[in-house]
């Protein structure tokens, strides 16, 4: 299973998400990280990458000074290594840091985009149709915008009514249900690099009301 968005995804609609600290789930944490001198590189002697499953598109959250910084992962090295998407401070040591990701809610608007296509999960021909995408980048967007719907929601509904939270929440479950409602999906069915077939989005619902 392949999800159609992931954290970095999200920095570029709210780049300040990850200093909220609400809905995330934890991957892991220390206090020993590192930069290099071009700041792409990003170590931790106690970390196990591996063992957590961090992968490009995970975001990593440091604190240089009194500043929390928000980085891309490009790449992961070894279990104690990380290349970032775009260069961050270099020559830092002794660095606070965590990744949080979003995941669960990564995955459920996945499932919700599959159906609203017609894709039957329950079938299993259907289990890897994900994978038969090709304008993926369309796909990704739309997907982006349902996971913030989901944690604004889920955050708003435990305050007030007329907060920021609501306006999010309100803002992005209403573009949500704009762009799935016009999101055709192009399918490469038989894995010739060309649209076997397209549907169209329908419309939208989101996992929990």
């Amino acid at each position: 299973m392949t999800n159609f968005s992931v954290d970095s995804d999200l920095m570029v609609l709210e780049p300040a998400i990850f200093s909220l600290r609400f809905g995330h789930q934890l991957v892991t944490f220390g206090s020993d990280g590192a930069t290099d001198e071009t700041g792409t590189i990003f170590t931790a002697a106690s970390a196990d990458f591996e063992a957590e499953k961090v992968e490009a598109g995970n975001v990593l959250s440091v604190t240089v000074g009194p500043a929390h910084r928000h980085w891309a992962v490009l790449d992961r090295d070894s279990k104690t290594s990380l290349t970032l998407a775009m260069a961050g401070t270099p020559d830092q040591s002794d660095l606070a840091w965590s990744i949080y990701t979003f995941g669960p809610q990564h995955e459920l608007v996945r499932s919700e985009i599959l159906e609203h296509s017609g894709v039957n999960l329950d079938d299993e021909a259907d289990e890897h149709r994900d994978k038969r995408v090709l304008n993926l980048g369309a796909v990704r967007r739309v997907a982006a915008v349902g996971v913030l719907a989901l944690i604004y929601r889920g955050q708003a509904n435990n305050i007030q009514a007329d907060s920021d939270w609501w306006r999010k929440a309100q803002y992005y479950e209403s573009r949500y249900r704009a762009e799935l409602a016009q999101l055709a999906i192009k399918w490469d069915m038989d894995g010739s690099g060309e649209t076997d077939q397209a549907t169209g989005g329908g419309r939208a619902r989101l996992g929990r009301s």
